[in-house]
C-alpha cells in the first residue's frame, strides 16, 4: 500500500544572569531514566512486534497481543492491533516532493492521508542556527507562527511548548543560556547545544538558594517561572515572568535585587526587581525566615548529564523514540492517556536521525501518537518527541504558511522554534532582550563577589555541587549534600 494513499485510523554575561537569579547550568546529573510504558498481555513474540517489526497485523484472536496504557487511575486496554497497527504500508517510503531552503535544509511533503510538511536540517553540515522565539520579552503576548517567523526572520518556522491562556509557556524554555521557563513533569525537551547539535531528553532542574540565614543557609528552589501550585513549593520568577507575583492566597513573597541582596515581602503581591527576582512558597515556607538585608544566591542543576552546554531549548512532549524504540511513559510525564488515539488529527513533532539531522514535521489528517513515531522510525530517527497538536500546529517556510490553517485564522501561541541564518541568529542573539532596559547598571557585578559575601555574613556556607534527585524521587533519600535542604521539592501537581 503506498504511503501517500494510506489513511492511518491506527492508535548580558554569563555572571550577570547568575546575579539575576537565571538559571544557568553549573553541572550535569544522572537524569530520570526512560522507562517504557508499553506492556504487552500475551506471551511469544509480541514485544519483537511493538518494537518495530511492523510487517504485518496479528491474528485476531483472543491470544492477539493487547497495549496497556497507565494514566492516572484509569487503564486502557484494547487488542494491539486496533490502536496501533491500522493499515501499515509495507517498503520504503515514496519520495516525497522536495524543495532547498538554505545550505544543508530542505522542505518536504508527504502528499496523501495524512499529509506530511518536513523541514530537514543536516545538523552537521548546515551553518544554520536553531532557537526558540517568543511573542515578547514578557509572559504578556501571543503571536501565530507567521507572524513568529516573521518578525523574526526565519527562514522556516513551527510552534512548540504548551502554554496557558494567560501567555505563560508550559515546560522548559531555553533561549541564549537563560532559562526563560524551567521544565513541568520533568517533561521532554529539545536542546541544542553551543555547538549546533540537537538533543532530544527528559530534562529536570533545581537550584540551592545559599543564604546569610543562620537556621536556613541553604533553602530548595524548585522551578523558574512556571505557575504556582499550591502547598510548599518554592518557585523563582525573574522579569520574564512580568512585573509582579501575585497569590490568590496568603503565602511568602520575597524579593531579592541584582546584587543577591533581601529586599522586602509579602503575602500576596511583590513587584520583580529589575535585574534581581522574586520566590514564592507557602506561608509557612523556609524562605520566610529571610529578612530585609541578608543575601542570598542561587546555584541551579540541570538533568540529565551532557545538557551543560545546551543553549537554547524547547519542550512539549510525550517522548515517543529513545535509541531507536519506542518511549511513551505517559504516566510519568503526566499525560492522559488519549492523547496516544486518533482525535488529534493535527501535530507537530521533531526528531534526531542517527547522522545528525534534525527532522521538523507536522501531520494532518487522521493519525496517533504511534503513527508519528512510526514516521521518525521510517526516515532513520532515533529519538523523538511530539511538541503540540490541534489548532495550534503551523509550519511557516520562507514566509509562507505550508499547513492548511495558512488561509484560516491560526492559533496564537507562545513559542515558536525557528531556523536562521547565521547573520540572523548572531543579531537576535545581540539583541536578545533589547527591548528590556533594566534600571540597575549591572556592568561590573560579577557572581562570586555575592556568594562571598553571603559566605563572610554565614559562617563560610557550602554550596552543592551534585547528587540531588530530581526524578521525582523521595527527596529524603537522595544524597543532597553535606545540608540539609530546607523547602524540599514536591512531586505532585
Amino acid at each position: 500500500m503506498a504511503w501517500a494513499s494510506l489513511h492511518l485510523s491506527c492508535a548580558p554575561a554569563q555572571a550577570q544572569k547568575l546575579a539575576m537569579g537565571v538559571p544557568a547550568v553549573h553541572s550535569g546529573m544522572a537524569g530520570p531514566a526512560v522507562r517504557a510504558n508499553v506492556h504487552m498481555g500475551s506471551r511469544g513474540n509480541s514485544k519483537k512486534w511493538i518494537r518495530g517489526a511492523f510487517h504485518k497485523l496479528p491474528p485476531r484472536g483472543k491470544h492477539s497481543p493487547r497495549l496497556v496504557l497507565k494514566s492516572g487511575k484509569k487503564t486502557a486496554s484494547k487488542p494491539a492491533h486496533k490502536q496501533i497497527m491500522g493499515h501499515i504500508p509495507e517498503g520504503p517510503m515514496p519520495a516525497p516532493a522536495v524543495k532547498g531552503l538554505a545550505a544543508g535544509v530542505t522542505y518536504k511533503v508527504y502528499a496523501g492521508h495524512p499529509r506530511i510538511n518536513v523541514v530537514d536540517v543536516d545538523m552537521s553540515k548546515s551553518p544554520v542556527k536553531l532557537r526558540p522565539v517568543t511573542a515578547a520579552y514578557t509572559f504578556s503576548q501571543l503571536k501565530d507562527v507567521r507572524e513568529h517567523a516573521r518578525d523574526s526572520g526565519a527562514i522556516a518556522a513551527i510552534n512548540a511548548n504548551y502554554f496557558k491562556k494567560d501567555c505563560v509557556p508550559l515546560g522548559t524554555l531555553m533561549v541564549d543560556g537563560e532559562w526563560i521557563s524551567g521544565p513541568l513533569f520533568d517533561r521532554v525537551a529539545l536542546g541544542f547545544t553551543e555547538g549546533g547539535y540537537a538533543r532530544i531528553a527528559r530534562v529536570g532542574l533545581h537550584g540551592t538558594l545559599s543564604t546569610s540565614n543562620p537556621e536556613h543557609p541553604e533553602l530548595w528552589i524548585n522551578n523558574v517561572n512556571q505557575p504556582h501550585r499550591t502547598g510548599s513549593r518554592c518557585i523563582l520568577y525573574t522579569r520574564r515572568w512580568g512585573d509582579k507575583v501575585t497569590f490568590p492566597y496568603a503565602g511568602c513573597l520575597v524579593a531579592v535585587d541584582a546584587s543577591g541582596q533581601v529586599l522586602d515581602k509579602a503575602e500576596k503581591v511583590m513587584a520583580i526587581p529589575y535585574g534581581g527576582f522574586v520566590l514564592a512558597d507557602s506561608k509557612k515556607s523556609p524562605i520566610a525566615a529571610l529578612a530585609p538585608g541578608e543575601l542570598v544566591h542561587v546555584r541551579w542543576q540541570v538533568s540529565p548529564a551532557g545538557w551543560d552546554n545546551v543553549k537554547y531549548a524547547v519542550s512539549g512532549g510525550p517522548l515517543l523514540l529513545s535509541d531507536g524504540k519506542f518511549a511513551f511513559d505517559l504516566k510519568s510525564e503526566k499525560f492522559p492517556v488519549n492523547w496516544t488515539g486518533g482525535q488529534i488529527v493535527a501535530r507537530t513533532a521533531c526528531g534526531i536521525t542517527a547522522d545528525d539531522h534534525l527532522i521538523l514535521a507536522t501531520f494532518e489528517g487522521p493519525h496517533t501518537l504511534f503513527d508519528v513515531a512510526k514516521f521518525f522510525l521510517k526516515l532513520g530517527c532515533t529519538e523523538a518527541m511530539n511538541l503540540d497538536g490541534g489548532g495550534s500546529t503551523t509550519m511557516v517556510v520562507n514566509g509562507t504558511t505550508v499547513t492548511r490553517n495558512g488561509s484560516a485564522s491560526q492559533r496564537h501561541v507562545a513559542v515558536a522554534l525557528g531556523v536562521f541564518s547565521e547573520e540572523k541568529a548572531r543579531i537576535l542573539s545581540t539583541c536578545s532582550g533589547c527591548s528590556y532596559h533594566p534600571k540597575t547598571d549591572l556592568a561590573s557585578f560579577t557572581s562570586s563577589s555575592v556568594l562571598e559575601r553571603v559566605n563572610a555574613l554565614g559562617g563560610g556556607l557550602i554550596s552543592l555541587t551534585g547528587g540531588v534527585s530530581v526524578d521525582g524521587d523521595d527527596p529524603d533519600q537522595s544524597q543532597a549534600g553535606p545540608t540539609e535542604l530546607a523547602g524540599k521539592p514536591q512531586t505532585g501537581p
